[in-house]
């Protein structure tokens, strides 16, 4: 057998994988409708842009002119350069695929990053499976351009942080300080990265504590050079920092730990401000929102590594204990640091999507340990390990099934941790907080209506976004705000803060998931 064949050979179920996914997110990109932050996030890359082309405003008086614009400049230089756009619907398509083959540029990276810790293929695999099989991830991954991009620039910079560990090479050093410097100019949660970094070169230098000394001047340098490229990429991904990069970044800093948003938020049956959530809001979004046998593999991984940290000088600075304690930061640090500073959040955790990779990690080391003792304890092939691996198999097949029939709202994926069906969850979890379903109600409207002009309303501001439609029907439909108009035709609500209106109210459409209406079109004359 050939060199090739035989990598094609221990590659084949990768590539299938990949594949698959591929061609699933290539045929639905279109499905979604533009979701709450879209076009605000569009405007956002476009003042940078023009901040970089010589005009100051907008950007420098914008309420949102911290926000990192990395990502966003990368999709408005692809819809300006490379695919100019006939229409808002076309761009809006563009900016979903974009961001899709983002998230799927992410996978791979995270099935490299996945074989790093487990030097095992198949559990990598399994690992990179259940990313995938997040449904409220993989809707996320196709318009969500904030915390998507976020998740993914930080799997690429921690499979460059696992392989410095490993090969204590430069080069990877350099990428690292790169990939590190973008995923901060999308989020100053990003710090962690370059500090966990630094901790790992100190380490380094302690490894043989005879010779500490030694090391440490070697290695200082190159500590420098880390820190030094950083900085100077954070600052050029982030044209804000151009005219006062330190004085800019502590206003970016002072921004984000008093963030402005002070709007109700449903949680666990009761409406909350933001400002003063429960401490338990992220942990409850997680453990609702994930698979039940994802969260289960969780906590076995957690215990088990626990359990299983040396506290010795040696075990401690061993490359896999380093690996794993970072992996654990990943996860544990961000959601710390939201608990006790008690960060502004809303809209589920999609704040924290960076972390969940680090989560998965946990989970299938849990796994992959607990096979182990069940295969030295049983033998290679026993029952308990069958049943495991067919539990996990169940998982993803009903999670699959379920994002089918969801689909294009995979978002609204409840488990029975939950407690009931949408229908029972409505009234104490927000739904469609994004307001994806606006483009099906909008579509009915256009579909059924053949007036030249269009007057309408909505319960929130997605209702005005008409971009994802073909542009003779953008035109039609007139958007008079979120306030009751008289001039109104229709009003379209999407139960985010209202969860019923008055009965005389005539509705002539709706959209229904799992018995929960998430849409209705009401036609008022």
């Amino acid at each position: 057998m050939t060199l090739a064949l035989r990598k094609l050979r221990e590659n084949i179920l990768p590539i299938l994988l990949f594949s698959v996914f591929l061609i699933a997110g290539l045929s639905i990109y279109r499905d979604y409708g533009v979701s709450w932050d879209e076009p605000l996030q569009r405007d956002i890359g476009v003042a940078n842009l023009r901040f970089i082309l010589g005009h100051e405003d907008p950007l420098v008086s914008m309420a949102d002119r911290f926000y990192g614009p990395f990502f966003e400049l990368f999709l408005l230089g692809a819809e300006l350069k490379f695919f100019p756009p006939a229409s808002h619907q076309d761009i809006y398509f563009l900016r979903h695929l974009l961001t899709f083959l983002t998230f799927f540029v992410g996978t791979v990276f995270f099935y490299i990053l996945s074989k790093r810790i487990f030097k095992n293929a198949i559990t990598a695999l399994l690992c990179t499976a259940a990313l995938i099989l997040s449904p409220r991830i993989f809707d996320n991954a196709f318009y969500n351009t904030k915390d998507i991009p976020l998740l993914v620039f930080f799997i690429i910079s921690f499979t460059f942080f696992m392989v410095y560990v490993d090969t204590r090479k430069f080069v990877y050093l350099i990428f690292l300080a790169v990939s590190s410097a973008i995923t901060t100019t999308i989020r100053l949660a990003g710090l962690l990265i370059p500090f966990l970094t630094v901790l790992t070169l100190i380490v380094g230098f302690m490894r043989s504590p005879e010779g500490w000394k030694k090391k440490m001047r070697a290695g200082l340098p190159k500590l420098a050079l880390f820190l030094l490229l950083f900085a100077f990429f954070s600052v050029l991904f982030w044209p804000i920092l151009w005219k006062n990069p330190i004085g800019n970044f502590i206003l970016a800093l002072n921004e984000f730990s008093h963030f402005r948003w002070n709007l109700p938020v449903l949680f666990m049956g009761t409406s909350y401000s933001a400002t003063e959530l429960p401490w338990f809001y992220s942990i409850v979004w997680i453990l609702i929102s994930t698979p039940i046998f994802y969260s289960v593999l969780f906590f076995t991984g957690a215990i088990k590594w626990i359990a299983g940290i040396h506290f010795t000088v040696r075990g401690f600075f061993e490359n896999q204990a380093l690996k794993l304690l970072a992996i654990a930061a990943w996860f544990f640090v961000p959601l710390l640091l939201v608990i006790f500073l008690k960060s502004v959040l809303y809209d589920s955790w999609r704040h924290l999507f960076f972390i969940y990779p680090a989560f998965l990690l946990l989970a299938f080391w849990g796994f992959e340990k607990t096979l182990a003792q069940l295969s030295a304890k049983f033998g290679r092939f026993n029952v308990a390990s069958l049943g495991l691996i067919l539990i996990l198999g169940a998982t993803f097949v009903s999670t699959a099934v379920f994002m089918i029939q969801a689909h294009p709202y995979e978002q609204l994926y409840f488990n029975r941790l939950a407690g009931g069906n949408l229908a029972d969850l409505k009234s104490r979890y927000e739904l469609d907080y994004w307001g994806l379903s606006y483009r099906q109600g909008l579509e009915y409207i256009s579909r059924t209506d053949p007036s030249p002009v269009i007057d309408y309303i909505s319960e929130t501001t997605p209702g005005g976004y008409t971009f994802i439609l073909p542009e003779a029907d953008e035109k039609r439909l007139n958007w008079l705000g979120i306030e009751a108009d008289d001039q109104a035709r229709y009003l379209i609500i999407n139960y985010r803060w209202k969860k019923s209106y008055p009965s005389e109210y005539r509705e002539v459409y709706s959209v229904e998931l799992d018995g929960a209406k998430i849409l209705s079109v009401f036609k008022l004359r």
